[in-house]
């Protein structure tokens, strides 16, 4: 106890010994700067006032002595002032870093609600998706598209690691663009029945990739359903007791 309370006055005496350190250097050179221009003054006046030495010299004295504490006082607020301003400025550094803070705080939470970033293959995805409903725009297309884009959304939300998700959007990812790309240059190729036959394949392919995506989503919404069957079943349950607590007698 005794020690702590030694480091505690040692630490007082010292923060006391600093300060007064600081303040008489600042003492110092304010008193030095006072003098110093005080003389120069002086010496001006002694100069200018009087052709004579011992007059010249008279003068210079009562003036070095008149100006000295209006000097000092002057030199004295001129360092208060670069003092405040020191302050203030480091004030207005820490306000600007603080700003700076605020604002990539903000920037980066806007990035976190955007979402994930599209990667390449995405982008290229969805290309494939629309020069192929250009190709050939029908319903059951856009339905097949609308279960892919259902499908890669639900991969890449999922909580838990399935492979046969991923090899299936590796494939989507892979494959669908290669076979609208392909089936574009060889149309541009072909006389219109083939054409027509390329398209119609195309079609096809792009209706069975999307049914394959609606059997993923089924696979990965069945233990979403029982779940919440078992949920339901059981709050059913539990307000039923309720109800037959609360329904009146006769």
């Amino acid at each position: 106890m005794i020690n702590v309370v030694s480091f505690c006055l040692l630490a007082v005496l010292l923060v006391l010994t600093v300060g007064l350190l600081a303040a008489l250097l600042e003492l110092i050179v304010r008193a030095v700067l006072t003098v110093g221009v005080a003389f120069t003054f002086a010496l001006a006046i002694g100069i200018f006032s009087s052709s004579e030495l011992d007059s010249g010299v008279g003068n210079g004295t009562v003036a070095f002595v008149l100006a000295l504490i209006p000097t000092f006082y002057f030199i004295s607020r001129m360092r208060a002032a670069q003092s405040a301003r020191k302050v203030r400025q480091g004030g207005n550094d820490l306000s600007s870093c603080k700003d700076f803070q605020a604002v990539a705080k903000r920037d980066s939470t806007l990035k976190r609600r955007k979402g994930r970033k599209v990667s390449f293959a995405d982008k290229a995805l969805s290309k494939a998706w629309d020069e192929a409903m250009r190709l050939a725009p029908c319903a059951q297309l856009d339905a097949a598209r609308e279960a892919c884009a259902q499908f890669m959304c639900a991969s890449a939300s999922a909580k838990v690691l399935d492979v046969e998700v991923i090899d299936y959007t590796v494939f989507i990812r892979r494959q669908v663009p290669g076979v609208v790309r392909e089936t574009i240059e060889l149309v541009a190729l072909l006389e219109p029945p083939e054409r027509e036959r390329a398209i119609s394949n195309l079609i096809g392919d792009l209706i069975a990739v999307g049914k394959g995506a609606r059997l993923q989503l089924d696979r990965l919404a069945k233990p979403l359903r029982d779940q919440l069957a078992a949920r339901r079943l059981r709050m059913g349950g539990a307000t039923g007791q309720l109800q037959d607590i609360l329904r009146p007698e006769g």
